[in-house]
């Protein structure tokens, strides 16, 4: 007897040839070894059994793989493939030895006594021992799937680490192309234009041309500045051209103040000579202050 359940409770055996009449290829040992270990302990679909015969076919093909349904067999497949304790084996392992079998032959006899009390005192223990055996495998299976949470996340995190430390790495190598962008276009504008660069044209420059000016970027940049220079040249053309002219201005009033000068010093050298006063201002008041300021306005822009 095993307490958690038997595999015999699975019935609706299939031939090769079923009521249907469609053929089920022979399950593999390890497959049939598979069906009557879960069917011992967590169950399976009848279905499942179907697609090799049905469940009379999948289990002569385990038993003469070795399979028994007996709590040892169950736990030693487990052992073997690495699985973790069923709750059937948390319950039935108490049967398993000598011990274990007098141990499950008294139950038995127990159960099937004329004694009421006894019984429904077997039934009692046996009632709690599958409370503790539940109680048992929740606690493990919790513990289990706690594990695979854990290592999960972990996986989680190092996966996430790495997608921003590549994030990171590919943040920073933006970063320094946008860096040596801005230096060249900042060139390209001391260059061509003689000046530094607005925020604005920096960055439009930067996107478009990167960080290596080739030359035909530099045509680009320069026919684009061209109504600039042109707007510049025209300007500077215009002021040098006023400044020719007023200086030209300028000198011809320095010309008359020096004649007036000249004029005036000659009389003074006739009055010397003679002894007498002449009058040396030109016309009554002295030297013209507008004379003075002319004079000085000459040697500003003739540069003497």
């Amino acid at each position: 007897m095993i307490i958690q359940g038997s595999p015999e409770i699975l019935q609706g055996p299939r031939g090769l040839n079923n009521q249907f009449g469609s053929f089920s290829a022979a399950a593999p040992a390890d497959v049939a070894l598979d069906l009557l270990y879960r069917s011992s302990t967590t169950g399976v679909s009848t279905a499942e059994f179907d697609k090799y015969g049905g469940y009379a076919a999948v289990k002569a093909a385990a038993v003469a793989a070795g399979y028994g349904a007996t709590p040892a067999f169950i736990q030693s497949y487990e052992i073997a493939n690495k699985l973790p304790e069923s709750e059937s084996t948390i319950l039935n392992k108490q049967f398993i030895g000598p011990a274990g079998e007098a141990k499950l032959a008294q139950i038995e006899a127990d159960l099937n006594s004329q004694n009421a009390a006894v019984v429904a005192a077997a039934t009692a223990k046996i009632q709690a021992e599958i409370a503790k055996a539940d109680a048992q495998f929740a606690a493990e299976e919790a513990a289990r799937k706690k594990v695979i949470a854990d290592a999960y996340a972990t996986a989680q995190a190092a996966s996430k680490a790495a997608a921003d430390a590549k994030t990171l790495t590919a943040k920073q190598a933006a970063d320094a192309l946008r860096v040596r962008a801005l230096v060249a276009v900042k060139a390209l504008y001391l260059q061509v234009l003689g000046r530094e660069g607005d925020q604005a044209g920096l960055d439009y420059f930067a996107d478009r041309f990167g960080d290596v000016i080739d030359p035909d970027e530099l045509q680009v940049f320069s026919d684009m500045s061209k109504p600039e220079i042109d707007a510049r040249n025209k300007y500077l053309a215009d002021m040098a051209a006023k400044s020719k002219e007023d200086a030209a201005k300028a000198k011809a009033i320095a010309d008359g103040f020096a004649a007036t000068a000249a004029a005036a010093k000659a009389k003074a050298d006739v009055a010397a000579a003679t002894g007498k006063v002449v009058d040396t201002t030109t016309g009554g008041g002295g030297i013209s202050p507008m004379l003075i300021l002319a004079a000085a306005a000459a040697a500003f822009f003739i540069g003497g």
